[in-house]
């Protein structure tokens, strides 16, 4: 056999493995079928509540040590219906709240007593935040500072991920003093 010969043979075997191995991978393919036309999934419709809807109430009673004595904290939210209510991009109704803000000293004397709304933390806000239907949803203790006692707050749209974090800190005195939050809580944790 010649050179060419071979070459000719090993192009004609080198082919017939081509076919083979598309004719196999063909076989293994399920059959065509014909495609329905794509049609984006619609989201069920959503139902709005007749009613506003009330966040819970809630409480937080705690001791805090501070200034080599312990003081008393209690913070309670509600919803208020004397307050206005606001409405989601869809129309659902909230109720803002109302949060009492109570700390005593060591021998029962109090430091401050204030019921505090969203008009407390205006001044502190963007007036674009606030127009897009925001409540006042909350107010913890963070911890005790050389300042005073310091409170996380929370502005919101309810039922989002979109709120804007203030710090409010009450001096020994209890004058209050209103800040933006501008360490997040995983930030914090990394320091």
């Amino acid at each position: 056999m010649t050179k060419k010969q071979k070459a000719a043979l090993l192009c004609t075997i080198a082919a017939a493995l081509i076919a083979a191995i598309i004719i196999c991978s063909r076989s293994h393919r399920p059959q065509d079928v014909e495609e329905e036309p794509y049609t984006p999934e619609r989201p069920e419709p959503v139902a709005i509540s007749k009613d506003p809807i009330r966040m819970q109430e809630y409480t937080q009673d705690i001791d805090v040590p501070w200034r080599g004595a312990t003081y008393k904290s209690t913070v309670h939210r509600q919803p208020a219906d004397s307050t206005h209510t606001v409405s989601d991009y869809i129309g659902q109704k909230y109720v803002d709240n109302i949060v009492s803000l109570r700390i005593t000293g060591p021998k029962g004397q109090a430091v401050i007593s204030r019921t505090l709304t969203i008009e407390t933390f205006r001044p502190y806000a963007d007036p674009d935040f606030l127009q897009a239907g925001t409540i006042l949803e909350g107010l913890v203790f963070d911890k005790p500072t050389p300042q005073g006692l310091q409170y996380a707050v929370s502005l919101c749209h309810p039922e989002t991920d979109e709120f804007l974090p203030l710090l409010l800190t009450v001096s020994p005195q209890g004058s209050i003093s209103i800040t933006q939050d501008t360490i997040l809580d995983v930030e914090a944790e990394e320091q």
